[in-house]
């Protein structure tokens, strides 16, 4: 049976709700890769005047309990450990987290994201504090509901010791309280509150505690997305931000026949996590998030909360951000390397003047070529990333492969003994199919993908049907999605 306790403790709420800008919020996020029986440490800070409002840790190559240990503290500017026993602590969290990371097996790497969201101290104007004691083992939630006019800007709880089962928003008012996949998907009403339903790890009984912040933010809303899940199938699915948003903070659910195990980010600059994550020294980035990743696992065998449906749900806390300017759309130019036998692909205007002109001698334009949007446009909602990744010729490579999918990059940064290195998270961007049909959206074109099938692994993308089964009947192998095998969806 759920337990929940809150207990409203600080607050001063304002006379009516404001309209916020996009200058009150911040990001920060950093991918982590240990090897077999290393270790890490890295600090991730809000700017000055700035509070931690949610700590998101995404460990799909995490360690298990006897293999180490991932540990997150919440630490003022000082660096020194923000507990949460008193709710005034949530003041002092502009120190950020700081993270150690332990694998205490040579047999065993671990790779993840740490993501903290944070929020400019003046908006958080209440403090609704929960706790709850669990015994060993034991599996409880806690919530916290914001005083009107104030909606709930974000979350944190005590990380030691628990393991997260479920984070949720909250709407309505008690006792109709729902939580986050109750909505449909689109534009939604703003949380009225937070929910955390977490499991004692630790050997004895321990407290889990919880603060939610909230805030008089007037223009934020709900933009939730959602898939369905099935028992036993894992999920995996892309929430995006709609250009004229701004992502402030974010849940995301399993619902009843998952558990979300795996988050990822996609930053304005082009920079995606988890496609770090397996860099040792992986670099910081601040940026604004235009799509987040989930992936989930497949069983329902996690303890999920009391209401929960057959949808996995993001649930983006999102304000009113400027216009977006028009899309920017480039053409992706195909080249052959007759000697090689290799197909090369790009819209980087220097590396088609480059094969064009002979500084890589070689390469001739095949007269295939594709439409889609650059690095950094705005378009159509839904759009993704296209990561390229470069075989290392030290590993009897010397080619490019391209992915749409955020999911496929990352394994093959992390296959095949490492021998693909990650050159960009995003070189172009572009629909993704769909992952059965290999429909494309209306007003899409279908990219073909084929592969060569040697160790000398080359691939080609090709909008002509006819090329591709002409290279179909020359050996290669088709790969994508649907039965003719589309990888990306061009404009």
């Amino acid at each position: 049976m759920r337990r929940l306790l809150s207990i409203l403790v600080l607050g001063v709420v304002t006379g009516s709700p404001v309209a916020v800008a996009q200058s009150e919020f911040t990001f920060v996020g950093r991918g982590y890769f240990v090897p077999g029986g290393g270790a890490t440490s890295f600090g991730l800070r809000c700017p000055p005047g700035f509070v931690v409002s949610q700590v998101q840790h995404s460990a799909d190559g995490g360690l298990a309990p006897a293999e180490g240990d991932v540990n997150i503290r919440l630490v003022d500017r000082g660096g020194v450990p923000v507990t949460l026993e008193d709710v005034a602590d949530v003041r002092q969290t502009e120190g950020g987290v700081d993270v150690s990371i332990l694998s205490s097996t040579p047999r065993r790497e671990a790779y993840g994201e740490i993501y903290i969201f944070c929020v400019l101290q003046s908006l958080v104007t209440d403090v609704v504090a929960a706790q709850a004691t669990l015994a060993q083992g034991a599996t409880e939630s806690v919530s916290g509901m914001c005083p009107a006019p104030t909606i709930a800007v974000g979350e944190l709880h005590t990380m030691a010791g628990f393991r997260d089962e479920v984070r949720s928003y909250l709407y309505g008012t008690p006792p109709a309280v729902t939580l986050v996949d109750d909505l449909p998907d689109g534009d939604q009403i703003p949380p009225a509150g937070m929910l955390v339903r977490a499991t004692n790890t630790t050997q004895s009984a321990s407290t889990l505690r919880m603060v939610t912040l909230c805030g008089p933010i007037g223009n934020a809303r709900t933009f939730v997305t959602s898939t369905g899940t099935s028992p036993g199938q894992p999920f995996a699915f892309a929430a995006p931000v709609p250009d004229n948003r701004l992502l402030i903070g974010m849940t995301a659910v399993g619902g009843l026949n998952g558990h979300v195990e795996r988050l990822g980010l996609w930053g304005a600059s082009g920079v995606v996590l988890p496609e770090f994550s397996y860099v040792i020294g992986a670099p910081e980035v601040r940026d604004v998030v235009k799509g987040v990743f989930v992936g989930g696992n497949a069983s329902g065998s996690s303890p999920v909360a009391t209401k929960a449906s057959n949808r996995a749900v993001v649930g983006a806390l999102v304000i009113p951000a400027p216009a977006p300017p028009p899309p920017t759309i480039v053409e992706v130019v195909e080249f052959h390397h007759p000697g090689l036998d290799h197909y090369f692909i790009t819209a980087i205007p220097q590396e088609i003047s480059d094969l064009d002109s002979g500084v890589h001698g070689g390469w001739q334009r095949t007269g295939e070529s594709f439409r889609v949007y650059a690095p950094g446009s705005s378009g159509r909602l839904g759009r993704q990333p296209v990561c390229r990744a470069y075989g290392d010729p030290l590993a009897g490579l010397d080619s490019h492969f391209y992915s749409v999918s955020p999911e496929e990059c990352t394994a093959t940064l992390r296959g095949f003994n490492r021998a693909w290195l990650l050159e960009a998270g995003e070189v172009f961007q572009a629909d993704p199919p769909n992952v059965v049909t290999g429909a494309c959206p209306v007003g899409g074109i279908g990219i073909y993908r084929l592969w060569n099938g040697r160790t000398d692994s080359n691939h080609r993308y090709t909008s002509s049907l006819a090329v591709r089964n002409q290279m179909m009947g020359a050996g290669w192998i088709p790969e994508g999605y649907g039965v003719n095998g589309i990888a990306i969806c061009a404009l």
